[in-house]
This record gives C-alpha cells, sequence and structure tokens, in this order.
C-alpha cells in the first residue's frame, strides 16, 4: 500500500466535492471515474457473506442451430446440427434456415440429427451448406392438443472470488490542523476522498480486465483472492461470441456480426461499452445518421445509440478510460452486476490505524466481486483485435 502523506490543494476532484458538499461522493467518484461501474450500479451492491460467490443461471433457450453437414442437398431428411445443439428442437418444430424460404418440420430429434420432412405446405427445397443458421419458427398445436414436452433448459452455476482494493491515507499533525487550504477542511478526510478516488480506477480495471490466478485463486494467508473481468469471463466461455477483427478498423458489419451472434445464441444485448479510441470510431461510423436524444438523467452513462438490422436498438456508453483500446464488449446489463463482501452500508470501510509518530492514519478498503451471467453462451459479446491507431 502506498501512504498519501502529500496534499495537492486545487481544482482536483476531492477538492470540487468538499466545496460541493455532496451527499454520495464515492457516486460522483464514480461517475467521473469509471462509466463502465457507473453502469453496473457502483457503489450500490448487494452484500455477500463469502469471497467464493457462486450463482446458478440458465442456459440461454437458444431457437437455433448451425449445420453440420457439408452440404445439405434438398431432398435429404436428415439434418446433422452442430454438437450439442441438438437439444433445441423437438418434434413438431416448424424450422427454416435462414435466407431460404423452405419450410421443414421435425419428426424426431436423436442427439444433434434431425429426422425432418422437406419442402412442406408448397415450398421448394433448398441446398444448405456447413454453418447455415437452422431457426425454428413455432410448434404448432390444435385446440385439443396435449401439452408438449417442455423444450430442455439446463441450470447450471457459475463462480467468482472476491478481490480486496485497500489504501492507507496519512497526514501528519502540522498538515491536519492547516485549515482551509484550498478550499479544503480537514486534511485526513480529503486524504480519505483521494484514496477511495484511487481504489475506484483499481476497481474499474479489474472488473473490465481482471483474472484471477491460475492456484489459489480462493486465497490464502500469503496469497490474495483475485476475481475474473468482463472480458476474462467472455475469453474464456465454452460457447462465448468473440469476433476477432485481426488488426482491422471497427466497422458496422464486426457490430453487426457480433449482435447477431449473440442474439442466435438466444442473448439479448443492450450496451455497447467502449474506451475513447472506439468511441472516436463509433462516432464516425454514425456520422450523419439519425440520432436518437438521449435523457442523462434516466440512462446516466449512455450517450447515443446504435440501430443494428440484427440486433434492434443497443445503447452506446459513454466512454471509459479504463477499457482496453482494441476491444468492445457488447453486453446484457441485467445479467452483470457487483457484489460486496461484508455488511451493507457505505461501500468503503475506513478505520482508525495507530499513530506513527505524528501521522494520523486511515485503512481505506472494499472487498467485491463481478457477477457475469450467461458469459459462456452468447449472452454477451466481445470484438478483440481492433486498430487502435
Amino acid at each position: 500500500m502506498t501512504d498519501l502523506t502529500t496534499f495537492l490543494a486545487g481544482t482536483t476532484l476531492p477538492e470540487l466535492l468538499e466545496s460541493r458538499g455532496l451527499e454520495d461522493p464515492v457516486a460522483f467518484i464514480t461517475r467521473f471515474e469509471s462509466a463502465f461501474l457507473t453502469m453496473l450500479g457502483f457503489p450500490q451492491m448487494e452484500v455477500i457473506t463469502a469471497n467464493f460467490h457462486k450463482w446458478p443461471e440458465d442456459k440461454l433457450n437458444a431457437d437455433s442451430a448451425t449445420l453440420d453437414d457439408a452440404t445439405l442437398s434438398a431432398v435429404a431428411t436428415t439434418i446433422n446440427v452442430t454438437a450439442g445443439q441438438g437439444v433445441r428442437f423437438r418434434a413438431g418444430d416448424i424450422v427454416q434456415f435462414d435466407g431460404s424460404r423452405e419450410l421443414i418440420s421435425v419428426t424426431s430429434v436423436a442427439t444433434d440429427a434431425l429426422t425432418v420432412v422437406r419442402a412442406i405446405r408448397s415450398t421448394t427445397g433448398e441446398t444448405q451448406v456447413q454453418n447455415d443458421l437452422l431457426q425454428v419458427m413455432n410448434n404448432p398445436n390444435t385446440e385439443a392438443g396435449t401439452a408438449k414436452v417442455a423444450r430442455p433448459t439446463e441450470l447450471e452455476q457459475n463462480s467468482n472470488f472476491t478481490e480486496m482494493f485497500d489504501e492507507t491515507a496519512s497526514v501528519s499533525r502540522k498538515m491536519r490542523k492547516t485549515m482551509n487550504i484550498g478550499n479544503v477542511g480537514d486534511q485526513l478526510d480529503h486524504q480519505v476522498l483521494r484514496a477511495q478516488q484511487d481504489l475506484i480506477r483499481r476497481i474499474a480495471k479489474t472488473v473490465i480486465n481482471g483474472r484471477r490466478q491460475d492456484t489459489n485463486p480462493e486465497g490464502t494467508a500469503s496469497v490474495a483472492s483475485t476475481m475474473d473481468g468482463i472480458v476474462q469471463f467472455i475469453l474464456t466461455g465454452a460457447d462465448s461470441v468473440v469476433v476477432d477483427a485481426l488488426g482491422g478498423a471497427l466497422t458496422e458489419d464486426l457490430l453487426n456480426q457480433a449482435m447477431e451472434d449473440s442474439w442466435s445464441s438466444g442473448g439479448s444485448p443492450t450496451l455497447i461499452a467502449i474506451g475513447p479510441r472506439q468511441r472516436r470510431a463509433i462516432s464516425k461510423l454514425m456520422e450523419g445518421r439519425v440520432r436518437f436524444s438521449v435523457d442523462e438523467t434516466t440512462l446516466g452513462v449512455v450517450v447515443e445509440r446504435f440501430v443494428s438490422p440484427v440486433g434492434g436498438v443497443v445503447d452506446v456508453m459513454e466512454a471509459d478510460k479504463h477499457m482496453p483500446k482494441d476491444i468492445v464488449l457488447i453486453l446484457d446489463r441485467s445479467r452483470l452486476s457487483l457484489k460486496k463482501l461484508g455488511a451493507d452500508g457505505d461501500p468503503f470501510e475506513i478505520e482508525d490505524l495507530s499513530k506513527t509518530g505524528h501521522v494520523d492514519n486511515k485503512l481505506v478498503s472494499i472487498e467485491l466481486t463481478l457477477e457475469a451471467k450467461n458469459t459462456d453462451d452468447g449472452g454477451h459479446a466481445l470484438i478483440q483485435n481492433l486498430s487502435a491507431a
């Protein structure tokens, strides 16, 4: 930990907070420091009681799959889909390949092999190729029909560890007795605010880019507990949506591809989260287009809206300076939250430490984690390796 024993008066954030007498300085600092943390609701957090946080989540009930056959003829009656995706279909489903007018009826499902009737309802059979998208339209029933067998929904459990963030605020007796320098009152309270600002920066970087240790991520007496951030969650997901830009610039096609991949997996992306570099790239993409007005008091960190032909209207977040410059995150805000280890009350715990000579010390700390649902099956998307030039 670094002692904050120096004092710099002027127009920096803590001085502004103290001069304005704001009721919630931590929320103000967060809004100033990190749009991503603000989007997650920081400093408001649900309290947890263990440093190993587990949560249940339903696998997204995707209603589509990709063709596994190299080529599917216009009359073939067995459709093989990608391994593990057969559970998305039931007998009686009416399905259709994306871009095709042919309607197909599923008569039975055996693991990932669908037995089908082709070209129903006076449509014409069409040839398909590997990775074409097969989508469920409906599973119609008659007035007197029996209830259908439920489409399987798999309940999974995911987890993350908490991580500690702490800093020491220190002020000498002479400095603490100096009043109203730079419009600052109590010097130790001022240094506590500066420590909180520093910790908020570290929290933002970790919640975005953090990665738990390979061994003992839960922590030991000599090893700190560590957490995964949102980027790591997506990168390590078994069926996550990751689009590689291969060093190219951000384009509308890349955005649409990531949103379409998430949507076709059952996701509902609602927010584009970006850093300053890619924020400028999106602004260029939107030049000359109709822009929606945004009520900042309602949406907070949202400054624009991107209309995608595949994912509808998606909010564009204010740039977060802690976001890597070569990525874009496409997120479902409803599936992300922060959890605090400890008790209700102020987000940061502030404790008096013993004096060091004539120096007063306070410990400022918080331990928290990120809960990120459905990162491994398309609930969120990541575009990486974008040009940062």
